[in-house]
């Protein structure tokens, strides 16, 4: 039980990562055009 926590705690760091990381480069995109 306590693997599985520690996957989905996991996938949700890495989808947040991803979702900021995206976030980031859309913003650097627009700032600089």
């Amino acid at each position: 039980m306590k693997k599985y926590f520690i996957g989905i705690n996991l996938i949700c760091i890495f989808f947040v990562g991803s979702v900021f990381s995206i976030g980031e480069g859309a913003f650097t995109t627009l700032h600089v055009s």
